[in-house]
């Protein structure tokens, strides 16, 4: 992702931010709270996670790990995405769980760790 891209992402959120408050959906870009909880449960569904290692690339807050909590257990979690702020949410969230790590980075540039799954929920969608 190239620098102006980058900063329009990072300038759209942080506005969303100021209009929706830090740990909402709405700070994430979804329009509405339970459209986001009904994405992340049909990932939740895709398969079996014990076991299993989990890449969520653009976490927002990690609301994928307190899904998956709610369907498996003994799975690793990992969570990278370019916003502080919303990685300050998910590891006050999650940040105490078992194999569980938050990374402040660009999934399209940096190098990430190799994962049995990996999640995307709204991390392509940018015009």
């Amino acid at each position: 992702m190239n620098i102006a891209e980058l900063t329009d992402i990072q300038a759209y959120h942080l506005e969303r931010l100021m209009d929706y408050g830090p740990g909402t959906p709405g700070a994430l870009g979804w329009k509405h709270d339970e459209n986001h909880e009904a994405r992340l449960e049909v990932f939740s569904r895709l398969g079996d996670f014990t076991g299993k290692s989990v890449l969520d690339v653009g976490c927002g807050h990690g609301d994928l790990h307190g899904v998956l909590t709610k369907h498996t257990t003994n799975f690793s979690y990992v969570g990278i995405d370019q916003m502080q702020p919303f990685l300050d949410v998910a590891v006050a969230r999650w940040g105490n769980s078992v194999n569980t790590e938050f990374i402040l980075g660009d999934f399209t540039e940096d190098k990430l760790p190799r994962a049995d799954y990996v999640v995307a929920s709204g991390a392509l969608s940018y015009r």
